[in-house]
């Protein structure tokens, strides 16, 4: 068996149209994250100035700094009794609207962090009355999701801060996936051409090695691609954003980020990055098989990249407007379903959204496996 797969993978090796793809691909992503770092950068003058003293442990002395500063500069603004020229001395951006805008923005995210544990006791106590009362109502799947909402945000609180939003993009930034994709789609329609071009399965099936060997070396080849392509984009990524923005307190909850307020999460910001990662690693590999299962039916490497990218067009279609179970764009996309606590309902009883497609992409992946072994035996047959 390890023979095959060294075997397949140098045949991967040698294609240099494959690894020529994979580094123009890499300068693309490169260059699109440099672009829109480059576009969010509206920082004003004196925002890193207030950023020092206000980041980290949340104390009451920061929050005094900035509730004096903005309650007055929001006193100046109503009264209209200030300059509107540039350079005031005094101020963190160089004139007093910039200084209020500033520190508005900062009131208000310090506020919600500082509220945030008596938001999260208060959904503790509804989503335990709640699921007392669908209990009483033999309502299982409520019941169960009310629970895990509950467990979820019991004990909930955010104790220091940080600028986020450059974090929150590359949480939240998905073009590498579509590159991902492209690599799959190119790779592994080749998997079975050669073969097919040079008539060789009839040798192939002659030969001292099982044919059901052959396949399932193929099979882990296909793994280990998608793995490479998920693991280098996803390094990709991480080193583009921490060179062209700024990630922090990567130790801090994903709830600590005001658009995850409310996400069923409970692991640190690093956490959710490797736990992406595994996420779109499925969901390249399902994408991986379905070419794979192409590749072995066609004889035409370009038909099986039509077919599949109109296979991948389909998916998006069908999954951007319906809750499919059959989802690898959720799991590509996952950022979108860990805003909240998403969950399906499955013979009564609720569970974990992402985790089910997970499970049911895993076994369709399987399923396909098994599917080829099937078919090359009735054809061993004949």
């Amino acid at each position: 068996m390890g023979q095959i797969v060294r075997f397949e993978w140098l045949k991967m090796k040698r294609k240099r149209y494959i690894w020529n793809l994979l580094c123009i691909l890499i300068v693309i992503n490169s260059y699109h994250i440099f672009q829109i770092s480059q576009s969010g950068k509206t920082m004003m003058e004196g925002h890193e100035k207030i950023e020092r003293q206000v980041e980290g442990k949340i104390t009451d002395e920061k929050i005094s700094f900035v509730t004096a500063h903005y309650k007055k500069y929001l006193k100046m603004v109503q009264e209209g009794t200030f300059s509107k020229e540039g350079n005031q001395k005094g101020t963190y951006t160089g004139y007093i609207m910039g200084d209020y805008n500033e520190f508005e923005v900062y009131y208000n995210t310090l506020k919600d962090l500082y509220e945030y544990q008596e938001r999260a006791r208060k959904i503790c106590e509804q989503a335990k009355d709640n699921a007392y009362f669908y209990a009483k109502r033999n309502n299982t799947y409520e019941m169960e999701r009310n629970l895990k909402i509950y467990h979820s945000f019991h004990g909930r609180k955010i104790t220091d801060y940080y600028e986020r939003e450059d974090t929150q993009n590359y949480l939240e930034y998905d073009f590498s996936t579509l590159l991902m994709v492209i690599m799959v789609l190119i790779s592994i329609s080749g998997i079975w051409i050669y073969e097919k071009e040079h008539d060789m399965l009839v040798l192939m099936n002659c030969s001292e090695m099982p044919m059901t060997i052959i396949i399932i070396g193929k099979f882990l080849c296909m793994l280990l691609m998608g793995l490479l392509f998920t693991v280098v984009f996803a390094v990709d990524d991480y080193i583009c954003h921490s060179i062209f923005s700024s990630i922090k307190a990567l130790n801090q909850p994903l709830y600590s980020i005001e658009d995850y307020f409310f996400t069923g999460f409970r692991g640190s910001i690093l956490q959710y990055m490797l736990y992406s990662v595994w996420l779109k690693y499925i969901a390249v590999e399902f994408i991986a098989m379905c070419i794979f299962v192409l590749s072995y039916f066609f004889r035409d490497g370009m038909k099986v990249v039509c077919i599949g990218t109109g296979l991948y067009g389909g998916m998006i279609a069908i999954c951007l407007y319906t809750r499919w179970i059959v989802n690898p764009v959720a799991l590509l996309s996952n950022s979108n379903y860990m805003r909240k606590l998403a969950t399906v309902a499955l013979s009564g009883h609720s569970y974990d959204y992402l985790l089910m497609v997970v499970c049911v992409l895993c076994l369709l992946v399987l399923g396909g496996l098994i599917w080829i072994l099937l078919c090359r035996r009735r054809k061993s047959v004949w």
